[in-house]
């Protein structure tokens, strides 16, 4: 495998080692989104393995948008220079429209994350002087 791209090596680092690094704004190309897919499926049948009975099956397009907007996300915690801080057209056209059991289970893979980044998002809210 390629060496990680952007959101290979944001999910990479999330799925390994609970960390999440983040850097500029997301577009990507389609062997990046190959890529993260590659990672996102092994997430899924790491999670398949530990969950009671017989798992949702997985959706690509559902675990994709969850990556993207976690990463979004994670780049505006942290870039204070950030200027375009509106949610991105790209992830609002893609966001899933399905309601199946496939559809939450796979978006759940990286959103499981989200309680986490709220607790950091909080923790450097208060640290930030702002006078």
């Amino acid at each position: 495998m390629d060496e990680p791209n952007r959101l290979g090596s944001f999910l990479s680092g999330l799925f390994l080692d609970g960390r999440a690094i983040v850097s500029s704004a997301l577009e990507l190309t389609p062997s990046e989104k190959e890529q993260a897919i590659a990672i996102l499926q092994q997430a899924h049948h790491l999670a398949a393995a530990d969950a009671p009975g017989v798992p949702p099956d997985f959706d690509e397009d559902s675990a994709l948008w969850s990556a993207e907007m976690l990463f979004w996300s994670c780049d505006m915690l942290t870039d204070r220079a950030a200027t375009e801080t509106d949610l991105p057209k790209t992830l609002i056209e893609s966001e899933p429209k399905g309601d199946e059991p496939c559809h939450h289970w796979s978006a759940d893979l990286v959103l499981r994350f989200w309680r986490a980044w709220f607790s950091a998002a909080s923790g450097l809210s208060r640290t930030i002087r702002c006078a």
